[in-house]
């Protein structure tokens, strides 16, 4: 049996796989070349790519009927303010319907 040399894998940390993207992203170099130049395989990076891309565009989780808020600083009087049992005061500004005074505090 022959001696093999024994290759041992090169683990890089997620600050330096973070530090190679960007460098390929600056370089303006094909993924195969930046990967022949730095010793990466090219479907290792690739999985890199992938895996930056999911974990930094992950989509918010539904809540379920929320949506978006933009507040400015303009004060506003409200339209309404009803005061419940508990303590809560809910302020309305602008009509809403029976309906969906309703349905929000039945829920």
């Amino acid at each position: 049996m022959k001696n093999e040399p024994i290759i041992k894998k090169l683990r890089r940390s997620r600050g330096q796989v973070n530090e190679l993207i960007a460098q390929w992203e600056q370089s303006g170099k094909s993924k195969s070349m930046f990967c022949n130049e730095h010793k990466v395989k090219h479907t290792t990076f690739h999985g890199w790519i992938a895996r930056r891309k999911k974990h930094t565009s992950k989509p918010q989780k539904d809540i379920s009927g929320f949506v978006s808020l933009q507040l400015n600083n303009e004060k506003r009087a409200p339209f309404a303010e009803i005061n419940l049992s508990n303590g809560v005061c809910v302020s309305l500004f602008q009509s809403v319907s029976a309906g969906y005074l309703r349905e929000l505090f039945h829920k």
